[in-house]
C-alpha cells in the first residue's frame, strides 16, 4: 500500500481512557512500545457508542505482545503470528481485545491497509490524542460516510474480500452511506463473495440481520438488505431473487417480491430464525411462476431451497431445519378460512415453537406488503394456541 498518499497525522481532540486501557498501555509502556487503540473502539467513541470489541496496535512482535500481556495477568485466548494478532480478555470478559502487530511504517502503512477510513483512526492509550493517518477518517465521521482507505479499492476487497459484505453492515449499523467510488468498486467486485469463508460470510450476514439491535437503529436491517441489492451481493448469497425483482406486486403486495422480502425480514422480531425465515419466506415465487405459471406452491418449493441455500452457507443443521419448516409453513391459514379443529391439527403438527413463530413471521409478512391488510389470520392462530395451552391439549406439540 502506498503510505504516502495520506495526509500528515493529525492530532486531534482527545477520547477518555478506560481503566483496562489504561492498564494494558502502561504493561507495553513499561517494555518501551508505545500502544494504539485503533478501529471500532475509537470510531464509536466519537459517535457515543459503546463498544464489544478493543483493538490495539503496537511495534511489538506478536509474541512479544502476548508475554507482555501474560506476565500482565491477561487471560490470552490465542496469539497468531503468522496473522500478526493475538486475542485476549481483560478484566471485563465480555469484551474482546485484539492485537495488531504494526508493520514497518508505523501508523500511516497501518492505516493504508485498513478498510474503511473511519476504522484507520488511532487514538494514543497514554496521552488520548486522536491521530488520522488518511486525513478523511475524523471528517468521514462528521459526515457519516464510508470510504476506502486504500487508492486502489478492486486490489482492497481482492485482499479482504469480507469488505464487501462489511460495507454493507456499516452502512446498516451506524447509519452511514458509502462514496460513490467504493459503492461502484463493491458492486463490481460482489462476485467474489463465492471465493469468501461460507462461515465469514454467514457471520456478516447474521450480524445485518440483527443489526438493529446492535446500536438500536430502527431502519437498519432494511438499510443493510438494500444496500445488498444494489451491490448484488444479495444475488450472489442467493441466487434465486435474481428472478425475484420483477414479480410480486398485487392485490396484496404493495412491492415486488424482492422488495417484500427485504421488509418482510425488517418487520420480524430480532429473532434470527424469524428474520432469516422472513428473507427467504417467498424465495420459492419465481420457480413457482416458472413450473406452474402461479406461485401457489411458492411454501413447498421455498422451503427446499431455503434449505440447499443455508446449507451451503454453512448454517447449524438445526438452524436450517427450524428456517425451512417456516418457510414451507407461512402460509398456514393464510386467508383465515381454516376451523378451530382444523387449526388444532396444523398447530399440533408444526408444535408451539414453530406455530409461535408462524404467527409472528403472518404479522411480520403483513406488515412487509405494505397494504396496511388485518392480521386476522394470526390473531385466530394466536387465540387457537393459548387455548389449547390452557385447556392442555398441546401435550404433542
Amino acid at each position: 500500500a502506498d503510505a504516502s498518499r495520506f495526509g500528515g497525522e493529525k492530532i486531534m481532540k482527545k477520547v477518555q481512557i478506560t481503566p483496562e486501557i489504561e492498564r494494558v498501555s502502561e504493561m507495553f509502556s513499561e517494555a518501551g512500545y508505545r500502544l494504539y487503540v485503533v478501529g471500532q473502539y475509537v470510531r464509536n467513541a466519537l459517535l457515543a457508542l459503546e463498544s464489544t470489541e478493543i483493538h490495539i496496535a503496537s511495534e511489538a512482535e506478536v509474541s512479544d505482545a502476548a508475554r507482555i500481556l501474560k506476565d500482565g495477568g491477561v487471560r490470552l485466548l490465542s496469539a497468531e503470528d503468522a496473522g500478526k494478532a493475538a486475542f485476549f480478555e481483560a478484566e471485563s470478559s465480555d469484551i474482546l481485545y485484539i492485537y495488531t502487530n504494526l508493520a514497518e511504517g508505523g501508523i500511516g502503512a497501518d492505516a493504508a491497509d485498513r478498510d474503511f477510513t473511519v476504522n484507520a483512526l488511532y487514538l494514543d492509550a497514554e496521552t488520548g490524542e486522536i491521530y488520522d493517518p488518511t486525513g478523511y477518517g475524523l471528517e468521514d465521521i462528521e459526515e457519516r460516510k464510508l470510504r476506502a482507505c486504500s487508492a486502489d479499492i478492486h486490489h482492497a476487497i481482492e485482499r479482504d474480500v469480507n469488505m464487501l459484505m462489511r460495507m454493507s453492515r456499516l452502512e446498516a449499523e451506524l447509519g452511514f452511506e458509502a462514496e460513490e467510488e467504493l459503492f461502484q468498486a463493491v458492486k463490481e467486485r460482489a462476485y467474489m463473495l463465492r471465493q469468501a469463508s461460507k462461515e465469514k460470510l454467514s457471520n456478516e450476514l447474521v450480524k445485518i440481520l440483527l443489526s438493529d439491535v446492535k446500536y438500536g437503529r430502527a431502519d437498519a436491517v432494511e438499510r443493510g438488505l438494500f444496500s445488498m441489492l444494489k451491490t448484488g451481493a444479495l444475488f450472489v448469497l442467493f441466487p434465486p431473487f435474481v428472478d425475484a425483482q420483477c414479480i410480486g406486486y398485487g392485490m396484496h403486495h404493495k412491492y415486488s417480491v424482492m422488495t417484500h422480502s427485504i421488509k418482510t425480514c425488517a418487520a420480524a422480531p430480532p429473532d434470527l430464525i424469524l428474520r432469516f425465515a422472513g428473507l427467504l419466506h417467498d424465495i420459492g415465487k419465481p420457480a413457482a411462476m416458472a413450473r406452474d405459471g402461479h406461485m401457489k406452491a411458492h411454501g413447498v418449493l421455498g422451503e427446499a431451497i431455503s434449505e440447499e441455500l443455508l446449507r451451503e452457507m454453512a448454517m447449524p443443521e438445526d438452524f436450517v431445519k427450524k428456517v425451512s419448516k417456516l418457510v414451507g409453513g407461512h402460509m398456514f391459514n393464510i386467508d383465515n378460512s381454516m376451523t378451530d379443529e382444523q387449526l388444532k391439527l396444523g398447530i399440533q403438527r408444526y408444535g408451539v415453537e414453530t406455530t409461535r413463530r408462524i404467527s409472528a413471521l403472518r404479522r411480520a409478512d403483513l406488515a412487509g406488503a405494505g397494504m396496511g391488510d388485518p392480521t386476522d389470520s394470526a390473531d385466530s392462530i394466536d387465540r387457537v394456541l393459548e387455548y389449547m395451552l390452557n385447556e392442555h391439549e398441546c401435550t404433542d406439540c
